[in-house]
């Protein structure tokens, strides 16, 4: 799939499992990779590309091959929905977002404040945002 150098349209809040947050943990304390907190953009999205490409999650990887992860500049190359089970069987279920690397640069920082803080720099017309919003009060 063709993309954009500096482009980072779809790098936002990614649900990624217990092991991708681990994995992506390891990699940037390994490297030094200096995450930022962007607001909606990835904290690993650095100078205009993935400081995590190596070990992007499932989600990062898909983006732009399935249906619902479009690519916004039309740069799709869609692959049979038959080998996107064949990705995801096994993986686990996301129950963290990429957001939580932010945990490396400021330990005192919760993950619902971090996600909070992401949610809040949201257009109000975002897909899910009540959703999401009524999660981190615990009410859904």
């Amino acid at each position: 799939m063709r993309c954009d150098d500096g482009c980072g349209a779809c790098c936002g809040p990614a649900p990624i499992t217990s092991a991708e947050l681990e994995e992506l943990r390891d990699y940037v304390l390994r490297n030094n990779i200096p995450i930022q907190d962007q607001g909606i953009t990835c904290p690993a999205y650095l100078n205009g590309r993935c400081a995590v490409y190596e070990v992007r999650p499932m989600v990062c990887r898909l983006f732009g091959h399935v249906e619902g992860l479009a690519c916004e500049r039309g740069y799709n190359t869609n692959i049979p929905e038959e080998q996107v089970g064949r990705f995801l069987n096994g993986r686990g279920e996301a129950t963290h977002v990429t957001h939580e690397l932010l945990l490396l640069k400021n330990p005192l920082l919760t993950r619902n404040g971090i996600l909070q803080n992401a949610l809040e720099r949201l257009p109000s017309d975002t897909p899910g945002l009540s959703k999401a919003v009524r999660y981190l009060r615990g009410t859904e």
